[in-house]
């Protein structure tokens, strides 16, 4: 996934920008007595080797802005969201390969707009209660059944 967007995205001149997880200082960890790496330095290695760096930046998770679980990839054609590609599925060879997860392809620039507007608020690593009251005010829950089609509801939220 990495070496795609340096490869066919980079090369086309395409604007790519990505944020991923990552904690202050902690790219390994002690477990049963021997040195693993964290997400975090497994996350910088990969970055490092798909050659990246300059196409991403880490969100430094704090006790106050942790928001992770994010994965999706807004589609812009003439700087106008179109489509976006989301779900859960983590961006990784087992990710993609190894788990059960689930990828959605929407093909709504309605929906694509909706997920622009949240990475907007994600990529200056908003204060997590900040960013809750932002998304309420934004979309409040539905009561009842939304209407037909698709309606965006992000996290967190109070």
């Amino acid at each position: 996934m990495l070496n795609a967007l340096h490869d066919a995205a980079k090369k086309r001149g395409a604007d790519v920008q990505t944020i991923y997880h990552a904690r202050e200082g902690v790219s390994e960890k002690e477990d049963h007595g021997k040195m693993v790496k964290t997400q975090t330095g497994a996350n910088r290695d990969a970055v490092a080797r798909a050659g990246i760096k300059d196409l991403c930046t880490e969100r430094l998770a704090k006790p106050t802005s942790a928001i992770t679980h994010n994965k999706f990839i807004v589609l812009l054609k003439n700087n106008k969201p179109v489509a976006v590609l989301t779900g859960s599925t983590n961006f990784s060879q087992g990710g993609i390969s190894g788990h059960s997860n689930v990828v959605q392809i929407v093909d709504d620039p309605k929906v694509a707009a909706s997920y622009l507007a949240y990475w907007n608020q994600l990529f200056p690593d908003a204060v997590k209660k900040d960013l809750a009251l932002a998304l309420i005010a934004g979309l409040a829950m539905p009561k009842q059944l939304p209407a037909k089609g698709t309606t965006c509801v992000f996290s967190p939220r109070t």
